[in-house]
């Protein structure tokens, strides 16, 4: 495992962005790395592409929806582990049987988050 992972997470809501920052500041090999849209997470990908090992997206976001980001990124950037958050069940079982999106979607974690589930699925995306 390397020391530091990057994870890249993405949310419209700031609290929601800083809620996740400040709880996995407390974890020494995990760096977070925030965007409030789709289009800053592309942005932070090109710029960081090397380092992000993990994209944790929201599914409800204005213009550009959490799978459209994550299809963008196993295209653009297929070595970073895709995770999707969601609130809404229908709509992430919906995604899941689209044949458009298989592959697209590694992880699902719903919302409201259990922290520890998050930790178990970044430490096992990097094994």
């Amino acid at each position: 495992m390397d020391s530091n992972i990057t994870v890249l997470f993405v949310d419209d809501d700031e609290m929601n962005c800083k809620v996740f920052k400040r709880y996995f500041s407390k974890i020494s090999d995990i760096e977070i790395l925030t965007a409030l849209s789709a289009e800053n997470a592309i942005e932070l990908l090109k710029q960081a592409e090397c380092t992000i090992k993990i994209i944790i997206s929201d599914q409800r976001m204005p213009q550009t929806k959490g799978h459209q980001l994550l299809d963008h990124c196993r295209t653009f950037s297929p070595e970073v582990f895709r995770v999707l958050t969601s609130a809404n069940q229908e709509e992430v079982e919906a995604l899941f049987k689209n044949p458009e999106l298989t592959g697209t979607i590694q992880e699902y974690i719903a919302k409201p988050w259990d922290f520890k589930q998050i930790l178990e699925v970044i430490y096992s995306a990097v094994r």
